[in-house]
């Protein structure tokens, strides 16, 4: 059974999520709350979901405010005027706290693409003793054009207003990491050749941030990384990454070595990570997709205990 609903975001909107769960089982295995990357929304997961969902396992997938049908002031990649990073981890934890109720003996895992991953590390250091693990793929360092970009952003917001979009900075940077796999400004996403296309057409995903907007990405990011951030995770949470060698976002494939070797250094006792060859930044649109799900699969059903 698939549904969807909304609950009141701390960020002054209507959150849209959906919640698929298995057609016939005697026990729930897992919740698996799922949050998207940069340029999405919840639609992009619904064949991972739909495919754990056979599986055995609950999935929530949510929009980010400001992203799909969750936007504030029906403006796309804007989070608002207020703390952002705040904003969204209370929204974060609001969800879980409405989806708890309905399965109270299950197990909580979450799964983030690249900025959803950011926040998860995130929301780990807050709330890690409400569930189990993380799946983080495509997870950034530091993003390579944090300082130059963080204070072009930060001029283009003095002088245009937090709500400018800044189009044509965003494309160069789309260009920026695309010329290191391709042409198109696309192909850092994936070397599927058809979602890229699909993509290009989908303007609930395809948009500009706005100049508020990336700088709150900026700092996300960065929080993410921080030292305190790494010494604030629970040692015991189970943490799985997953990148891809040809992705130029994550300096293929260093970043997630690197926050590897950071929570490894931090004494996490269930740390794995997976690095896969031929792979670029949206793990699940790539041409190995279903590789990437059985690992998950295979990583779950070894910690879940039913």
């Amino acid at each position: 059974m698939i549904s969807e609903e909304t609950y009141t975001s701390s960020l002054h909107t209507h959150v849209h999520f959906r919640i698929y769960e298995p057609k016939i089982v005697l026990r729930i295995k897992a919740v698996l709350f799922v949050h998207h990357d940069l340029g999405e929304d919840l639609e992009r997961y619904d064949h991972f979901a739909k495919w754990m969902q056979n599986k055995g396992y609950v999935v929530v997938v949510s929009d980010f405010a400001g992203h799909g049908r969750s936007l504030i002031d029906f403006e796309q990649g804007y989070f608002g005027e207020g703390d952002a990073m705040e904003g969204l981890l209370k929204d974060m934890h609001h969800l879980q706290q409405v989806i708890m109720p309905r399965y109270p003996e299950a197990l909580h895992f979450y799964i983030g693409m690249g900025f959803g991953a950011s926040l998860i590390r995130l929301y780990a250091t807050r709330f890690g003793d409400f569930f189990q693990g993380m799946i983080l793929l495509s997870p950034a360092h530091n993003i390579s054009f944090s300082h130059t970009g963080t204070l072009r952003f930060q001029l283009e917001k003095m002088v245009r207003g937090s709500r400018y979009r800044a189009e044509k900075r965003m494309e160069i940077i789309r260009r920026r990491f695309a010329k290191k796999v391709g042409k198109n400004q696309f192909d850092y996403l994936t070397s599927n050749q058809k979602e890229i296309e699909l993509y290009e057409k989908d303007t609930m995903n395809n948009f500009p941030y706005t100049a508020k907007g990336f700088l709150d990405v900026l700092h996300i990011n960065k929080m993410a990384n921080l030292p305190t951030t790494i010494e604030a995770t629970p040692d015991y949470l189970s943490i799985y990454l997953l990148s891809g060698k040809d992705d130029p976002v994550t300096r293929f494939g260093k970043d997630a070595q690197k926050i590897y070797e950071d929570y490894r250094n931090r004494g996490i006792k269930d740390l794995t990570i997976k690095v896969y060859e031929k792979s670029r930044h949206a793990l699940m649109k790539e041409e190995n997709k279903i590789d990437v799900y059985n690992d998950i699969y295979h990583w779950l059903e070894e910690r879940c205990f039913y």
